[in-house]
């Protein structure tokens, strides 16, 4: 994958598929998270509209945060991406954010922050939005997604 800081520690590695039968059925997601030496981490973003053998740039999609980690990615049922990770940068409290691709990663959503859960706690938080039909939640921070709630 092109884009990548060479000094940086590459972790968390999950990846999606599109299964959904349209446009972009097959196209490979991938995201992680990139812990540079001297900076703060970040989520990446890569694609393979070929079954994996070459993958796009990598593109960064948390513009927040700087204890970012746990990318979880998921398809729709019409083909729409969604990426949610947990933002540590608090002292107590956590952060779920979350972004959305409705063209196979090639433009994305804002940055939203879908929940909030303190770190101390082992409790689940779970939210829900009605715009984007989507279940979403953290359980003692990581994030998961439901994509069967997708409308």
């Amino acid at each position: 994958v092109r884009g990548l800081d060479r000094n940086a520690f590459q972790d968390k590695e999950l990846i999606a598929v599109d299964n959904s039968g349209g446009r972009r059925d097959g196209t490979v997601y991938l995201v992680w998270t990139e812990f540079p030496r001297m900076a703060p981490s970040r989520i990446l973003f890569s694609r393979s509209t070929d079954g994996g053998k070459t993958f796009s740039q990598a593109i960064q999609l948390s513009t927040t945060g700087t204890g970012v980690q746990a990318a979880v990615p998921a398809v729709g049922k019409r083909g729409e991406l969604y990426v949610a990770w947990e933002d540590r940068s608090g002292d107590a409290t956590g952060y779920i954010r979350f972004r959305r691709s409705d063209d196979g990663g090639a433009t994305w959503g804002p940055e939203i922050t879908a929940a909030t859960f303190s770190r101390s706690s082992s409790a689940s938080s779970y939210w829900s939005s009605s715009h984007n039909r989507t279940i979403a939640g953290a359980t003692q921070g990581t994030p998961r997604i439901w994509p069967s709630a997708m409308g």
